[in-house]
């Protein structure tokens, strides 16, 4: 029975973390909405990872069997795990500057989702007219127990600090990626991503030759690409998971100070 969960926070390096999970000691079941995932493993050659799905999509069969994995891992905010793990369920996730974490995401959906594939948008365009889960203060919404249904406030970025300072979630920084796994027992020490031996191209990929690498965006944007004023709109709609990661970057830096000094 699963005690312990990845709160995999998109575009938060979380395909990368992916590929350092510690097999060797736990068992691990994924949940993302793609019907099929290929990943790489350590030599590079492609696999289709084992995706269990959506967990509102989950049959009770299904569902028995995700929950026989030591380490759940997947796009699952904590309240959506908390609806199937006990009370006291260990959880795990990495942020990332919020700023970089949402221009990387634009990159990934103008490379790769279907509404915007065949007709590109500017950022302030893109950051203006999508309201899903991977947008606004996403951060703050996965960490703090809130439903992905109402927008989030100061009391739900509270209630992630809550979660982190009280040891329920265990953060990394991926800015220190490196360094935060290895507080982390979920992981292996920090190795780089395997690449494919053969140019193996994923399936959602093969719009671009010249990318190998598993979700690699096409399009490269990034923060010194855009002009200040989109930046600052970028900050303004994610002022409160800008207040978190800035909490939890302190936070992580704290104990990793502390470990070093043992």
């Amino acid at each position: 029975m699963a005690h312990s969960a990845f709160i995999h926070i998109p575009k938060t390096a979380g395909t990368k973390t992916r590929h350092n999970l510690n097999t060797d000691k736990y068992s691990f079941a994924f949940s993302y909405g793609e019907t099929e995932i290929i990943d790489l493993d350590e030599d590079g050659n492609p696999f289709p990872l084992n995706n269990s799905g959506l967990i509102r999509n989950m049959n009770r069969k299904a569902m028995a069997k995700f929950l026989r994995a030591d380490v759940l891992y997947g796009h699952v905010t904590l309240r959506d795990y908390q609806k199937i793990l006990p009370e006291d369920a260990q959880y795990y996730t990495v942020m990332r500057n919020p700023i970089d974490r949402v221009i990387s995401y634009y990159n990934h959906a103008q490379s790769y989702h279907a509404d915007f594939k065949s007709r590109k948008q500017s950022i302030l365009k893109f950051i203006s007219s999508t309201k899903e889960i991977s947008d606004y203060n996403s951060q703050v919404l996965h960490l703090s127990g809130a439903p992905s249904n109402v927008e989030i406030n100061t009391d739900h970025l509270s209630a992630a600090k809550l979660n982190v300072v009280s040891g329920r979630i265990i953060v990394g920084i991926q800015e220190f990626l490196e360094q935060s796994i290895e507080l982390m027992p979920i992981f292996r020490p920090l190795k780089a991503a395997p690449t494919s031996k053969r140019n193996f191209i994923p399936p959602r990929q093969k719009s671009n030759s010249k990318s190998s690498l598993v979700n690699q965006s096409i399009f490269g944007f990034s923060r010194e690409s855009l002009t200040e004023y989109e930046v600052g709109e970028i900050a303004r709609l994610n002022k409160l998971d800008i207040q978190l990661y800035n909490y939890c970057l302190k936070f992580v830096q704290e104990k990793l100070a502390a470990k070093k000094r043992t």
